[in-house]
């Protein structure tokens, strides 16, 4: 049942202010987010870039609800990758997709759970407000960081290009003009794991300086593929060979040259270099319903047992996959920022150039033999240009206007090994059968032109008033070959790889046709706020925004037979209230921050399995309509001069008011009908708690010890709906068998001793140290199979740095 805003706002109004009278109340023992102290044992100032102010703005009087991670804090957490600042994030839960190293971000009910390659995820990812483009690079390697800021809520008017749940800034550390330094740190810890960092700046003049900064990751990885399938014959049961998989294998740096030739003019040039050669990510096989595929042609699901030790892969090498080189990702980017202060105004320019091709081939059978292998390649070249003028004025109204352009260039190629068709008898020998693919490729360009502006005017002494406006063009130019066998283009899997763009390996022509579509979306997005200083230290705001990301195609649009403009989606919007209350109390040692928020997304953008016939496809449909509204809390409490109490809440209620899906895209049968469900990866608690506390041991140094508790409820992944059959033409939900991510918590703990001379340091860490198995990611492939990662078991190590 769809619940009304305002019986939503008066429910958990009262809840709000009961909790904020209790988290007052009980000082003594609530926890915080980590944050510095003054020398009198208060809470320090914390700057933050959310409202693009020349200078950034204090955190306790920006109205948005933005969780900021300094240096230490992220040094704190161990990070394997940035995903993992989610513990410190509330209604902000950080896992994957399926079979891949990709982000699967989500944020206060919205998400994505697929690959596909078109697809621009709801929570935006910024390096040094460069928009990442898509979901496979969002995980970024955590070196040379400087802040991460985490914005909830629609951010359609300041932050690039448009999403519908929130942002994820990230800056990274600049040259500086103090001098000539060098840091390095090297972690070793199970897993075969060793990590190496290092920082050297160099001062040329008092104009002119260089940063060089990178990071080296390996690992064996945490799982064994060694999943046996009895297979057709029992008697010959196919098993794997009993390898480590899931490990990394990274290289990257970022090179930067910075000048100012003024001092009102600061002139940032950065070159970024990745080169990921990680496992392919294996899978297991979790294929529970009877009347799935996977059992009748032998291979069910692991009888139980350390789901890590139950992994599959058939490590295919033949015929272009290449599975034991990992997914093979290689990023060249190209960035310039200047800022440029004119009296009372700061001029900013980011331009930004970035290639990234990536190899993915992976086993998603989950077992040791080839049932679905493929390979998704993708070469992406991005160019992006912001200009804004940001004012600095010492009257009642200060203001932020630019323009944003973004031009996208992607190609894909698909190469699918079928041999689930072999199992079934129904392979065509020599045309399409275990080694014999087809080939699905398409390319796209986008283009995306925003203007925007927001200001601020004072009403009063205590009272603000702050609205935005940003108005979005985007086209998308789409180009789709259909799955072909690849025998019929004359061509062998040893061709590979091809260049989806040569019309001699691709010809469009009637033997092959190929589809063209062009879509505009313009939208205009916005945000109204007004705010209060209650008192010095207490500050409350209540806004409205209204997003929106833009429509587009599936990365197999048209393969299975569909027409090219039935797989397009149009845009998806969001609009929000929120009400937040920041406070610093007793004598700013204790330090509040809570936010209530209502949203409703219409026309959400939702990806599931269409068939027709024997063939699959998988679609972004418009399915749904959410509703979804929650509570955050954050906060920090200064208990000694050596003692932090630290922890964040997030309360999350969501439901699909409209959640209907079209599994084989006929207007003549009924959509599967899955309202009232709740909505996918949104967990309905995510809480954390951690103690820090630091102590100097005489004059040999300092001590700092960290305790962490941190926990999200259940989600599901993806609901389980068979595909059309007699009788149920739209589909046959089977609700037993959605597959989730479990509840689960986290105890992490580390300990570091810092030399008095400041120069180098060494730690102890454990993370997950209950060891516990949770799922990361889990598909319901319709009437075929199920398949899910899992998170990192129980990890530990020691890591020692120096600073020079």
């Amino acid at each position: 049942m769809t619940k009304s805003p305002y019986s939503v706002v008066a429910g958990i109004g009262g809840y709000l202010l009961t909790g904020i009278v209790t988290a007052i109340a009980s000082v003594t023992v609530l926890p915080a987010t980590a944050q510095a102290q003054a020398a009198d044992g208060a809470l320090e100032e914390i700057l933050v870039t959310a409202t693009r102010r020349a200078g950034g703005t204090d955190i306790q009087t920006t109205p948005v609800a933005v969780t900021a991670l300094n240096e230490q804090i992220l040094s704190d957490l161990f990070l394997h990758n940035v995903g993992e600042i989610a513990l410190k994030v509330p209604n902000f839960s950080a896992k994957q997709i399926t079979a891949f190293n990709a982000a699967g971000f989500s944020m206060r009910g919205a998400s994505q759970t697929d690959i596909l390659v078109y697809w621009e995820p709801p929570v935006g990812v910024l390096v040094d407000d460069f928009v990442i483009p898509h979901m496979q690079t969002q995980l970024l390697e955590p070196f040379d960081l400087e802040s991460v800021e985490v914005l909830r809520g629609p951010q359609g008017t300041l932050f690039g290009k448009n999403t519908t749940a929130g942002v994820v800034n990230v800056r990274t550390k600049r040259p500086n003009f103090d001098g000539n330094s060098f840091d390095a740190t090297l972690l070793g810890g199970n897993y075969g794991r060793v990590e190496a960092t290092a920082g050297i700046n160099l001062k040329a003049s008092d104009q002119f300086a260089f940063r060089l900064a990178g990071m080296y990751q390996k690992s064996d990885g945490y799982y064994t593929n060694g999943k046996v399938g009895p297979g057709p014959d029992p008697m010959n049961p196919i098993a794997g060979d009993g390898s480590d998989q899931g490990g990394d294998d990274v290289i990257t740096f970022r090179a930067k040259a910075r000048w100012m030739p003024t001092e009102d003019v600061d002139i940032l040039f950065q070159y970024e270099f990745l080169e990921d050669r990680g496992d392919s990510p294996i899978t297991v096989n979790e294929t529970r319903n009877p009347t799935q595929a996977w059992n009748f042609i032998g291979f069910p699901a692991a009888p139980g047992g350390d789901p890590l030790d139950n992994a599959g892969s058939s490590l295919r090498d033949s015929g272009g996959l290449n599975m034991t080189s990992g997914h093979q990702i290689d990023i060249d980017g190209y960035y310039l920022n200047i800022d440029w202060d004119i009296g009372n105004y700061t001029l900013t320019s980011v331009t930004g150039y970035r290639e990234q091709e990536s190899r993915l081939p992976s086993s998603y059978g989950s077992e040791a033999v080839t049932l679905f292998d493929a390979t998704r390649d993708d070469n992406r070249e991005t160019f992006q240009q912001e200009i804004r003028l940001a004012s600095n004025l010492q009257g009642n109204f200060n203001f932020v206007a630019g323009l944003f352009y973004q031009n996208d260039e992607t190609s894909f190629n698909v190469l699918q090994y079928l041999g689930l068709l072999d199992f079934f008898g129904i392979g065509v020998p020599g045309v399409l059968d275990s080694d014999n693919p087809r080939i699905i490729t398409n390319n796209q360009e986008l283009e995306s032109f925003a203007p925007f502006f927001d200001f601020t005017v004072n009403l009063s002494e205590t009272w603000q008033l702050s609205a935005g406006l940003r108005y979005t063009s985007e086209e998308k130019e789409f180009l789709a070959r259909p799955a072909t066998p690849i025998v019929l283009f004359g061509a062998t899997p040893d061709d590979w790889p091809f260049d989806p763009n040569d019309t001699n390996a691709f010809p469009c022509d009637p033997t092959f046709p190929c589809e063209e579509d062009k879509t505009d979306w313009d939208e205009p997005t916005y945000r109204v706020v007004l705010s209060n200083q209650f008192s010095d230290n207490m500050y409350g705001y209540a806004s409205y925004a209204h997003g929106f990301k833009s429509g587009g195609y599936s990365d197999q649009a048209g393969s299975a037979g569909f027409a090219l403009a039935q797989t397009r989606y149009l845009p998806e919007e969001a609009d929000s209230f929120e009400i937040g209350l920041k406070a610093d109390l007793l004598g700013n040692r204790l330090r509040l921050n809570s936010a209530l928020f209502f949203v409703e997304y219409t026309d959400m953008q939702r990806a599931t399995i269409v068939t027709v016939g024997a063939l699959q496809e998988t679609v972004v449909f418009n399915a749904a309509e959410v509703t979804a509204w929650g509570l955050e809390f954050e906060a920090t409490a200064a208990l000694s001069e050596q003692l932090t109490l630290n922890a964040n809440l997030g309360l999350l209620d969501t439901e699909y008011d409209k959640f209907e899906l079209d599994f084989d895209l006929d207007p003549s049968t009924p959509p599967t009908d899955l309202s009232g469900n709740d909505v996918t990866r949104a967990p309905e608690i995510t809480a954390g708690i951690d103690l820090s506390y630091d102590t100097p041991i005489g004059t040999a140094g300092d001590l700092r010890a960290i305790l962490g508790v941190y926990y999200e409820d259940e989600s599901v992944f993806y609901y389980a709906v068979d595909g059309p059959s007699p009788g149920f033409p739209g589909g046959t939900p089977v609700p037993e068998f959605n597959t989730t991510i479990q509840s689960h918590t986290l105890v992490n703990a580390n300990l570091t001793y810092t030399h008095s001379s400041g120069r180098w340091f060494a730690s102890l860490y454990g993370k997950n140290l209950t060891d516990e198995r949770y799922r990361n990611a889990s598909q319901y492939v319709g009437g075929l199979w199920t398949f899910s990662t899992y998170a990192e078991p129980r990890t530990y190590g020691l890591k020692v740095g120096i600073g020079l």
